[in-house]
């Protein structure tokens, strides 16, 4: 039985992956009590249509979540624990562990859908990025596995389904951070931040989080003395 599990974890868990795979511009999530009520397969247990929507049964979400949580444990032991001092370039891995970085990666998103609380998800994607940014620096070719878009674009799909979450809050921020302090420029960045901040917080009025992050961009406007955000 316990066998039988884990292979209904991994066709679900390959079968969300694909869905990205299939349509990287996913940008609403729910949780559905029936995928067959959208016209799916119920076995499929979640479904995603041509408006880049996404939707996962709650019956699945456990069997997904006891698959990847193993998974993601053994990957990150490999990939950063075992490691001392920990990894900052690609080159550094060998070519077994460069072909775990993918499934890696795919962990961590799996995980923070169903669980956006998971900071040790989030700390993992913090050095797949960096690792990332210090090999392009490097000169070497870079996994792309992810970058300050797609990851912006990630944690806007993870708001829509987990606006209260701390931890998802505390990424973006770290992100935002990160970015401008290479040099970069945030001022397309600042509207759609303080846009989202006010759709959760119309749904949430009391949600603690967004009102201290829409705090922390007007501050950062002030600073720079912009104007035509308030």
């Amino acid at each position: 039985r316990k066998r039988k599990k884990m292979e209904e974890g991994k066709r679900l868990f390959d079968g969300l992956n694909a869905c990205f795979d299939k349509d990287p511009l996913i940008d609403e999530l729910g949780f559905i009590l029936s995928a067959s009520d959208f016209g799916a397969d119920e076995k499929d247990g979640f479904i995603a249509n041509s408006e880049h929507k996404l939707g996962i049964t709650y019956w699945c979400i456990p069997i997904i979540q006891k698959f990847c949580h193993p998974l993601f444990m053994m990957l990150k032991h490999r990939l950063i624990d075992s490691h001392s001092p920990r990894i900052s370039l690609w080159s550094q891995f060998n070519q077994q562990d460069q072909n775990l970085l993918i499934l890696f990666f795919q962990t961590t998103r799996i995980l923070l859908l169903i669980n956006s609380d998971c900071y040790s998800a989030f700390n993992a994607r913090k050095w797949m990025l960096t690792v990332e940014e210090n090999s392009k620096e490097n000169g070497e070719e870079g996994k792309n596995l992810l970058n300050f878009d797609t990851e912006l674009r990630f944690l806007n799909l993870l708001l829509t389904k987990h606006p209260k979450s701390g931890e998802v809050w505390v990424h973006r921020r770290w992100i935002l951070n990160r970015w401008k302090l290479r040099g970069n420029s945030l001022d397309s960045i600042w509207r759609q931040d303080v846009e989202i901040c006010t759709r959760v917080s119309v749904i949430y009025p009391k949600n603690y989080h967004a009102w201290n992050h829409r705090a922390w961009i007007l501050k950062e406007v002030n600073s720079k003395k912009r104007v035509g955000i308030h």
